[in-house]
């Protein structure tokens, strides 16, 4: 396809799309009326049909019943409009090959042959129309200058033909092919920039972006690393094959407390309303809320017909992940998330998109850097005047207040806190995460032994939380002997610790081998002082109620991994120092 060059290379396609749904569909129409003489003007086609004569020189009688068909949309225009005014290119090409007198048969070699019988002139442009159609969204003007002159030579040797072969006079032609001209002339000459594409040809340049819009979000992940705290391996696991429902918490127009499962989480917004959408989904810590997102996005890009009620009804869907650093604008979302759809319509996509059904997907707000803060101000300020809008924004239940003060009045907010795993739903979870991880290496689970188990543990309430319960599976595939029902969040965190200093040290002497000859016990000692100063500035960032390391907290914890030789990076060339 070619790429975007300006609204004047798009102006020439809708110059050629016009003229082909104004001048060349009327001059169409001319020929089929005058193809068909003996149709009354108000009498619907299958009125005539009853009675057109077996031996006529149409070919409806002599086709095949598949030929003789139309679609539903054809029907309903044929049924509609009896005049045939409303017939499109299509509809008037088959409508000709059907009805009209003394034409070729539907497989004689006049319709292909591309000369100046009749029925080939109307092939071409039939065959014209369907080109710009489905061909390039931009062309150039010696294309459009070479498109539009055989347009018009195409439409003036029709005339001629049809002319001689149903003998109109030289006066009629000359009015016909006078007014066809004047048609072409004026569509040609228009210049269209951005306001008059807008408006000229909105609804078709909105078909053709969410169509390729679709295609590039085809390639957007819908895989999550379940366990990227715990491995160096980046495991990637299909979301659907984890998810499990959530329930959350909302009020109803009375404030009482309402219950609802996350397929209900996108219907959640009153899309009758003339505002913009904003949903505020608080949750703690390791509750879901990037996992959810995920699955919504799987769920929208199969077709919006799953578990996740409501995703059907969007266009378009587009998703920013607040902890990233490389985008600073929406400009920039719009040209990484799009960048088919954005080379070609670069100045044209945002009005068209505030006239979509879009959903923006803004996933841990408390962690936003001022990059992405840039976009979510950015994504806030340019939708505030899209009704069709929806934002469905998550965050830590801490940087919620503050946000809120920066959400424009024109947004329709609600507000909903997520509860986590449902009692019923937490040992299949589970169960889950084990089957999946069980194969690892060197790793074998009896799951028989620790059904009883884990159906015990989990309805503790801390296990309503989806981190604990991946923290607990993952307890159970390397240490299912510490698996008791006595099982307390404390213990649960003790041993997860304690595993993310082994997997820390077996990292270290993977990707350190010169660490090696340091005695494993001053190892693991200088591995748990990094981890303390780690933790410490992680405590204190919880106190101050924030989630990304100030400068002095990220110091600290550089200035522990130089005094005891660890690298912060593993990448780093820094070596321990000389064992004394």
């Amino acid at each position: 396809m070619a790429t975007w060059v300006g609204c004047k290379e798009r102006a020439y396609v809708h110059k050629i799309d016009e003229a082909m749904k104004t001048t060349v569909t009327n001059t169409l129409y001319e020929l089929l009326m005058w193809a068909m003489p003996d149709k009354l003007l108000e009498e619907s086609i299958f009125d005539y049909i009853k009675r057109l004569d077996k031996n006529s020189s149409a070919n409806y009688h002599r086709a095949n019943a598949s030929l003789q068909k139309f679609n539903k949309e054809q029907r309903e225009t044929l049924l509609n409009d009896h005049t045939l005014r409303e017939a499109d290119i299509t509809l008037l090409f088959k409508l000709f090959k059907l009805f009209a007198h003394d034409v070729a048969a539907f497989d004689n070699y006049k319709w292909t042959c591309g000369g100046a019988h009749l029925e080939s002139l109307i092939t071409s442009i039939k065959n014209m129309r369907n080109d710009i159609a489905h061909g390039s969204c931009t062309i150039n003007y010696t294309v459009f200058n070479s498109m539009a002159n055989k347009l018009r030579v195409l439409l003036t040797e029709a005339l001629k033909a049809a002319k001689e072969k149903y003998g109109r006079s030289d006066v009629e032609l000359q009015n016909k092919t006078k007014e066809m001209e004047v048609g072409l002339y004026e569509v040609f000459q228009q210049v269209l920039g951005k306001e008059e594409l807008l408006s000229y040809c909105h609804q078709d340049i909105k078909n053709i972006l969410i169509t390729e819009a679709n295609n590039d979000l085809q390639t957007v992940s819908v895989f999550i690393n379940p366990l990227h705290f715990l491995l160096e391996s980046d495991v990637k696991v299909f979301v659907q094959q984890l998810f499990t429902k959530m329930l959350f918490r909302k009020k109803d127009q009375k404030g009482r407390d309402i219950i609802l499962d996350s397929s209900q989480i996108v219907n959640v917004f009153k899309h009758d309303t003339d505002r913009p959408q904003l949903l505020l989904t608080e949750g703690e810590g390791g509750s879901g809320k990037s996992t959810l997102l995920t699955m919504i996005t799987h769920e929208w890009l199969e077709g919006g017909h799953g578990q996740m009620k409501g995703l059907d009804k969007y266009h378009l869907i587009l998703r920013v992940q607040c902890r990233d650093r490389h985008l600073d604008s929406l400009d920039d979302l719009l040209r990484n998330a799009l960048p088919i759809v954005y080379c070609k319509n670069r100045n044209l996509m945002l009005p068209i998109m505030k006239g979509c059904n879009i959903l923006f997907l803004i996933d841990g707000q408390d962690e936003a850097n001022p990059h992405s803060w840039k976009v979510v101000q950015d994504i806030l300020n340019t939708f505030k005047d899209a009704s069709s809008s929806t934002i469905l924004l998550t965050s830590r239940p801490e940087a919620i207040p503050n946000f809120r003060s920066t959400i424009p009045t024109e947004y329709q907010v609600t507000d909903i806190k997520l509860l986590g795993i449902d009692i019923k739903d937490r040992k299949n979870f589970v169960t889950n995460y084990i089957i999946l991880f069980q194969d690892l290496p060197g790793k074998t689970v009896d799951l028989n032994k620790l059904q009883q188990t884990i159906e015990s543990i989990c309805g503790r309430d801390h296990f309503n939380v989806p981190l604990n319960l991946v923290f607990l599976a993952w307890q159970c595939i390397h240490d299912p002997y510490s698996v008791s029902e006595t099982e307390s969040q404390t213990q649960l965190y003790f041993w997860a610790y304690k595993l993310i200093v082994q997997k820390l040290k077996e990292r270290l002497l993977n990707k350190k081998p010169e660490l090696a000859i340091m005695d494993k016990m001053e190892l693991t000692r200088r591995v748990k002082e990094c981890m303390e100063a780690l933790c410490q500035c992680m405590l204190h960032a919880v106190i101050n109620k924030h989630v990304v390391f100030i400068e002095h907290e990220l110091r600290h914890v550089i200035t522990t991994c130089d005094r005891t030789g660890i690298p912060l990076n593993l990448n780093s060339s820094r070596t321990p120092p000389s064992k004394k």
